[in-house]
């Protein structure tokens, strides 16, 4: 279980088993998440979603399908079911192991991506470990990333990004409020609950360890007494100049609890979600301007997608706009004579203001009426040829 609150901008997260803590932006976590490819996952997936009803034949496809998962569970399992009574596992408890130990895909997001492993679902069976827990229906659900992968993006779509004439004019959370009439599974309600809690400082882990071996006497309820002996004035000093206060937080137990906090968090802050036109990825809209492009640099590019899309823009433009294209000619003639040193950086400044006054002029005169002689007298003003 990790506790989950909104401050900001930010989310932060907090392990209640390692005790650590990690923050990130609101929306990283849907849109992290809907980064990871479950394809060959949901194929695994949906040949045993039906646990209570795996046969051998099934469990024979799978060792068939997969052989170096079926050499590694043939060695551990004997282990892992060492004491357990061999009826009280069934072909399902099996069979869902190839899909959490799958040596032979590429299901790495199971061990690495914060939003599984924060879960406490307990699913994951190390090898040190001697014992066999078989999961329940309601465990195999959530396991089902795919399912919620489809289901978050179309939330996302219908509440932000969904530009019909009919809802055009609602607001995400209006927007929400039929989407969640019209679809009122229970299946991905947020269900966790709100407790008060101490936002996390560097003292947190302190504290926890000093009050580790503490022993408290439930009888008389003197646990005052109990915690003042493992106190030092070094340490009170320090709380009373960090502490951060007191907030709201959110217990979330399984990956959706994650994704919906999240959700909500945009959803109760308005926040403008948008598809970049570049990479086709989720993304809050920040700053002043209006935009439709990220700020990520995409694989094996140099620059943000924003920047892509404004140089995209520039080479439509001088491609359709003929004024635009002879000021950028002489603009690059002009700029080149400044780098070869035959002209002064103030002369240059002087010309591209002059240029870019009779540009903007002729630009409303070409607009109004596209002839050719308004093009040929610019040319002669800028000396091109």
């Amino acid at each position: 279980m990790a506790l989950t609150v909104k401050l900001n901008n930010s989310i932060i997260i907090y392990d209640e088993i390692s005790r650590t803590y990690c923050e990130c932006q609101i929306g990283e976590l849907l849109f992290s998440f809907f980064d990871i490819d479950f394809k060959e996952y949901k194929e695994l997936y949906d040949k045993i979603k039906d646990i209570n009803s795996v046969r051998s034949d099934v469990l024979k496809e799978l060792e068939h399908l997969y052989p170096k998962t079926t050499m590694f569970l043939q060695n551990f399992l004997p282990k892992a079911l060492k004491g357990m009574e061999t009826e009280a596992v069934t072909d399902g408890d099996i069979a869902v192991q190839y899909l959490l130990h799958n040596k032979d895909k590429d299901f790495s997001f199971l061990d690495n991506y914060d939003l599984i492993t924060l879960t406490d679902l307990g699913l994951k069976i190390e090898i040190n470990q001697s014992y066999f827990s078989p999961i329940s229906y309601d465990q195999w659900d959530d396991l089902d990333f795919y399912s919620l992968q489809l289901y978050f993006k179309d939330l996302l779509n219908f509440c932000f990004i969904e530009n019909d004439s009919k809802i055009s004019f609602l607001t995400p959370k209006e927007r929400y409020y039929i989407y969640s009439i019209a679809n009122p599974s229970e299946r991905y309600q947020y269900r966790n609950k709100e407790v008060y809690w101490f936002m996390p400082s560097p003292l947190s882990k302190e504290l926890e360890d000093t009050f580790e071996d503490i022993h408290y006497d439930y009888k008389t309820f003197r646990m005052g007494s109990s915690i003042l002996t493992h106190l030092n004035n070094d340490l009170c000093k320090r709380i009373h100049e960090s502490i951060k206060g007191l907030v709201k937080a959110t217990e979330c137990d399984k990956t959706v609890d994650f994704l919906t906090f999240d959700f909500s968090s945009l959803l109760s802050m308005n926040m403008p979600v948008k598809i970049c036109e570049n990479c086709g990825k989720y993304f809050v809209a920040s700053g002043k301007y209006n935009t439709n492009c990220c700020d990520r640099i995409p694989p094996g590019q140099k620059h943000s997608c924003k920047k892509i899309m404004a140089q995209k823009r520039r080479k439509e433009k001088l491609n359709t706009d003929p004024i635009a294209k002879e000021y950028e000619k002489a603009y690059k003639r002009m700029y080149a004579r400044v780098k070869n040193s035959n002209m002064t950086q103030e002369e240059f400044l002087k010309w591209n203001e002059e240029a870019t006054i009779q540009r903007n002029i002729v630009s409303k005169k070409y607009a109004e009426a596209k002839t050719e002689d308004i093009l040929i007298d610019f040319k002669k003003f800028l000396g091109n040829k």
